[in-house]
């Protein structure tokens, strides 16, 4: 198997054993997703999708037809229970190993570091959040798999089936003279002369289709190409959105899909894409002070309290450069206390991603008993046990939304 990895923290590392091969039979494959973690820390979900053209599906930028999912939003494995799933197998070309792609994605709140990948069947879409995954390609017949030192002499000529490697000399010439007439289907290889000279006559009646090549005299009439009775309606710019799959028990604290809360000049600059918790996002505890198409430069603003009293802690995790994502955290904030941050914006998007956690005693009012959502060790959380805590992630602009307000 092939593996294309996007991830370079612990809980994302590939384990040869997380994908089984337990049959091969040419057009299919079954396998299974074995746990390779512990039965005390498995990832909240685990999805699979399935590529329905095959190897074309990692050919990135090349000349693949792109991504083509089974299903956009995966089918999620149970790695203790029904394991087990069978995947459709492809040729690159006519002589080319039979193979499937998948993709493996895993979503755990805990994942830090490269905490979000694109969507499999969108790329360019929204990615994944709090995501790790591995591209995964299955050989789908045991010629596909490593082999014992090639032959010391070429088999006989010709065999009945390609060889599994390219022979040292090209195969016999073709025929030295065409064919009487022609062949149902074309020849195995190019002839050495060109085949007899086209009809003397117009054919009979319409062809439905354009003849194989050119006649002598024009055809009495166009052909039969059938055309529509009305245009097609404009392509859409990109495939439409799949319905927001629940993922997992998280569902039950709030996650969804919220309206714009950027600045007043132009909203559309800031989205809060996910909320984990039930105390709403603070006005303005978010601005944005400068964008460019590589970076955006934002404040955290203590919007919760007085600026007399504070809030137990925050913390704030984001893109710092292209290799990696840190997260920080302050103790005793105080109202109005602001925090400045640059964030490395993602290429394709021209966007940029912060996770945004409150944490304070719930005693003190601002948070509530709904606020249960959980700070990532990599944040080096110290906050005692029934702390109160919300989370926000927010979609950040690095290039305005809002014409005349760009520069």
């Amino acid at each position: 198997m092939v593996v294309k990895d996007s991830s370079n923290i612990e809980m994302c590392y590939y384990n040869a054993d997380m994908v089984q091969i337990n049959e091969m039979n040419t057009n299919e494959v079954t396998v299974a997703i074995n746990n390779v973690w512990t039965r005390d820390y498995l990832p909240e979900q685990l999805r699979v999708f399935v590529h329905t053209n095959g190897i074309d599906a990692i050919l990135d930028k090349q000349e693949g037809d792109g991504f083509q999912c089974l299903n956009t939003d995966g089918d999620d494995i149970d790695i203790e229970g029904d394991n087990e799933f069978s995947v459709e197998c492809f040729q690159e070309s006519s002589y080319a190993p039979w193979l499937a792609v998948i993709d493996i994605v895993i979503t755990d709140e805990s994942i830090c570091g490269s905490n979000d990948v694109s969507h499999p069947c969108f790329p360019d879409d929204d990615p994944i959040l709090d995501s790790c995954s591995w591209r995964i390609v299955i050989p789908c017949g045991s010629e596909s798999l490593c082999t014992e030192e090639p032959t010391s002499s070429p088999s006989g000529f010709p065999t009945t089936n390609p060889t599994e490697h390219p022979t040292p000399n090209p195969t016999k010439s073709p025929t030295n003279n065409p064919t009487e007439s022609p062949t149902p289907n074309p020849t195995k290889s190019p002839t050495t002369n060109p085949t007899k000279s086209p009809t003397t006559n117009p054919t009979v009646s319409t062809t439905t289709s354009p003849t194989a090549s050119p006649t002598t005299e024009p055809s009495s009439g166009p052909t039969n190409v059938s055309t529509t009775t009305i245009p097609t309606a404009s392509p859409t710019i990109k495939p439409t959105r799949s319905p927001l799959a629940k993922l997992g028990d998280d569902d039950t604290n709030g996650d969804y899909f919220f309206p714009p809360i950027g600045p007043a000049v132009c909203p559309e600059d800031i989205l809060l894409v996910r909320h984990t918790g039930a105390t709403d996002f603070a006005d303005q505890a978010v601005r944005i002070i400068s964008q460019d198409s590589a970076t955006v430069t934002v404040e955290i603003v203590q919007k919760y309290t007085q600026s007399s009293s504070s809030i137990t802690s925050w913390y704030y995790q984001y893109k710092q450069d292209v290799f990696s994502n840190k997260c920080y955290g302050d103790k005793e904030v105080f109202g109005e206390q602001i925090q400045e941050i640059t964030i490395q914006c993602f290429e394709m998007k021209k966007m940029a991603l912060l996770e945004f956690w409150v944490a304070d005693d719930i005693s003190n009012g601002v948070l509530g008993k709904d606020d249960n959502a959980t700070i990532p060790d990599c944040c080096h959380p110290s906050e005692p046990e029934g702390t109160a805590v919300t989370k926000y992630v927010l979609e950040i602009q690095c290039e305005t939304k809002c014409t005349g307000l760009a520069g």
